[in-house]
């Protein structure tokens, strides 16, 4: 199946992708492509259930993924499987590159915005809202989409215990967001196979 877009976007020139979390070193490949995540699951435990990579402080973090400046990286916004967490984390991620002011020097730098439990529609305006404003700091954002653990407001689930469920669930936000201006602005965040199929198949994957 040819795809409509890359699952990840970039150049032609780019030579490899990498996705990396803070204290992971990466090879000295030229040109690249990096995606830096904080992580909100146990690594060790897989734990889904547990919001366990807290010991990261935003300086910290931030400072690892300045340290891509040239590279064309995307990179999470801290989040948090908590939501009064993950919109604090949100909030003081903006107050930070407000403070830092280091998206001036990031030419290729892409925020991405979790969208957890975005199928309550109190949280999705929210999560839009907060998209928008860090939006107009970069000049660019896009709103990611579990796709290995579906955080829902009627409770959390693996897509490998119910792929169709989980189909389902990410189409129906990819439509929401359309509709709310971010055709084209949508990350698939550890997309499977059936569902990066489906997504096909129902016309959505131009998104």
């Amino acid at each position: 199946m040819r795809a409509l877009f890359p699952v990840f976007s970039r150049p032609r020139d780019v030579s490899e992708f990498f996705k990396v979390r803070p204290g992971e070193s990466v090879p000295n490949r030229f040109p690249r492509a990096i995606m830096v995540d904080v992580g909100v699951e146990d690594p060790k435990s897989s734990d889904y259930t547990k919001d366990a990579i807290k010991g990261v402080g935003l300086s910290e973090y931030f400072g690892f993924v300045r340290r891509f400046w040239n590279d064309i990286t995307l990179f999470i916004v801290p989040d948090s499987h908590d939501i009064n967490e993950h919109f604090t984390k949100m909030d003081a991620s903006i107050e930070y590159f407000k403070k830092v002011r280091f998206f001036d020097v990031m030419r290729y730098g892409v925020p991405i915005v979790v969208c957890h439990y975005c199928d309550d529609e109190k949280v999705f305006r929210k999560t839009v809202a907060k998209a928008l404003e860090i939006g107009k700091l970069w000049d660019s954002v896009v709103i990611g989409i579990p796709g290995t653990i579906i955080t829902s407001a009627r409770g959390k689930f693996k897509c490998d215990e119910d792929i169709n469920k989980c189909n389902k669930f990410i189409a129906s936000l990819i439509t929401k967001l359309v509709d709310a201006g971010f055709s084209r602005d949508i990350h698939i965040l550890g997309i499977r196979k059936r569902t990066f199929t489906y997504l096909h198949e129902v016309g959505l994957a131009k998104h």
